[in-house]
């Protein structure tokens, strides 16, 4: 009965991270739901920054503390809402 204890067990750890896996699915699926269109905007200014460290860091240096004003405003009018 040793290989069959250490099986079921073996199966409960499977059957937790499952639900894990279906939960955060779930859950992902209900912030795009309800806030998706605001994750798009801030995904999209993300992305610019992002590519704009990478292919002119100084520029972005430059930019940089303008960029995170209009994120914290970003953030403060999600807050609003």
């Amino acid at each position: 009965m040793g290989m069959e204890k250490q099986m079921y067990f073996d199966m409960l750890e499977l059957a937790d991270a499952a639900w894990m896996k279906l939960m955060k699915q779930k859950m992902m699926a209900l912030l795009e739901k309800k806030i998706g269109k605001d994750m798009d905007k801030m995904a999209e200014f993300m992305v610019e920054q992002n590519g704009m460290r990478w292919m002119d860091e100084e520029a972005w240096m430059k930019n940089k503390e303008k960029a995170l004003e209009a994120f914290a405003k970003m953030m403060m009018d999600k807050k609003k809402k």
